[in-house]
C-alpha cells in the first residue's frame, strides 16, 4: 500500500468521523427545548427558567446599537427576565441613550450599570471587563440569576409571536 492510498484511507476516516460527530450534534441540537417551541408540559419549566436568566449586554461607544438591542430583547419577551447594559466608558451618547430609553420605557426588567474604572496594572482587553464587572454586580444581589446570555450591542433579537 503506497503513501496515496494511506492518504486516501486517513481521508475517508477523518471523514467518516466528522460526520458522526455532525450526526451526534445534530441529535443533540434537535432535543432541546430551547430550539424549538416548548411542549405544553413544559411551558412552566421554561417560564421559571426564563425568571432566573439575566442578559448581560456589554457597550462601549454603541450609540447607533444601544437603544435598538435593548429594545429588540425587551420586545422578544414578555417574560420576566433581566436586562442589564453595562457601559464600558463610552465617549459617546451611549449611556444617555439608554439612560433616556429607561425613562421612557419604564420596564423594570432593564438595568443599566455603569462599569468600573479597570483595575491599574491589569491588562483587559475588548468585552471582558464590562462582563466581569457585570456578573459581579449581579452575584451581589441577594438573589442572583441562575442563566447568564451574554449579547454583543449590535444583535437584535425578533419581536415575539402573538
Amino acid at each position: 500500500m503506497g503513501i496515496p492510498e494511506i492518504l486516501a484511507m486517513v481521508l475517508a476516516l477523518t471523514a467518516l468521523a466528522i460526520a458522526l460527530v455532525a450526526l451526534r450534534l445534530g441529535q443533540a441540537l434537535w432535543a432541546s427545548p430551547w430550539l424549538r417551541d416548548p411542549l405544553p408540559e413544559q411551558a412552566a419549566e421554561v417560564a421559571a427558567a426564563l425568571e432566573r436568566l439575566a442578559v448581560i449586554v456589554p457597550a462601549y461607544n454603541e450609540a447607533e446599537n444601544v437603544v435598538g438591542c435593548l429594545s429588540s430583547i425587551l420586545d422578544s419577551t414578555a417574560a420576566p427576565l433581566q436586562v442589564w447594559l453595562v457601559d464600558d466608558g463610552s465617549t459617546d451618547a451611549t449611556w444617555e441613550l439608554a439612560q433616556a430609553l429607561a425613562a421612557e420605557r419604564q420596564d423594570p426588567r432593564l438595568h443599566l450599570l455603569q462599569g468600573d474604572l479597570r483595575p491599574q496594572g491589569q491588562t483587559w482587553v475588548g468585552k471582558n471587563w464590562a462582563c466581569a464587572h457585570a456578573v459581579a454586580a449581579l452575584a451581589a444581589q441577594p438573589d442572583p440569576p441562575d442563566y447568564l446570555l451574554f449579547l454583543d450591542c449590535d444583535v437584535r433579537l425578533p419581536l415575539k409571536q402573538p
